[in-house]
């Protein structure tokens, strides 16, 4: 919800396993209790560590963007079925396909230098803001790197939250 109390930015990188267990095991609960509630705004900047991370990094702005967050909920939590020192292209594909996306599109878009180029910019704009790894999250500018429990954020997010109500 645009105008929420506190601001999440999170980067990571789709072959980051830190990332695919913040999205398995916290995302959820943090969703329901402050996203859904209206008090957090979490706004997802990619972050590709190496190649196969690029490459499904692409794949997920290749299906609509109506499917943007589940495909890249489904590619984080397939890590295994695609990883490696370079993205396993039939894997990645099948973890899209069901969006709709045909192979020769799915193809020509990860071919697609714009698309490719947003990518990287997201990387360098994160390194600008001293992003060295993933996740780093921006919790209302406060940078706070690596593993967190949802108990470590709800640590982090209440003081924000305390000091945008009404005295």
């Amino acid at each position: 919800k645009p105008g929420a109390p506190v601001t999440i930015i999170e980067y990571a990188s789709l072959a980051c396993p830190i990332c695919r267990v913040f999205h398995a095991k916290v995302l959820p609960r943090l969703k329901k209790e402050y996203i859904d509630t209206g008090k957090v705004v979490l706004i997802y900047r990619e972050f590709p560590i190496g190649k196969a991370a690029q490459a499904a990094a692409a794949a997920a702005r290749c299906a609509p963007a109506k499917d943007y967050f589940r495909v890249t909920e489904k590619l984080l939590a397939n890590q295994g079925k695609w990883w490696g020192q370079e993205a396993a292209l039939d894997p990645l594909y099948k973890l899209v396909q069901d969006t709709g996306l045909s192979r020769a599109a799915f193809d020509s878009c990860l071919a697609n230098q714009p698309i490719n180029d947003g990518i990287v910019w997201s990387k360098q704009r994160g390194r600008k803001l001293g992003v060295q790894g993933t996740p780093t999250f921006f919790i209302n500018g406060q940078r706070v790197r690596g593993v967190m429990s949802f108990e470590e954020m709800q640590k982090l997010i209440e003081p924000h939250l305390a000091s945008a109500k009404p005295a």
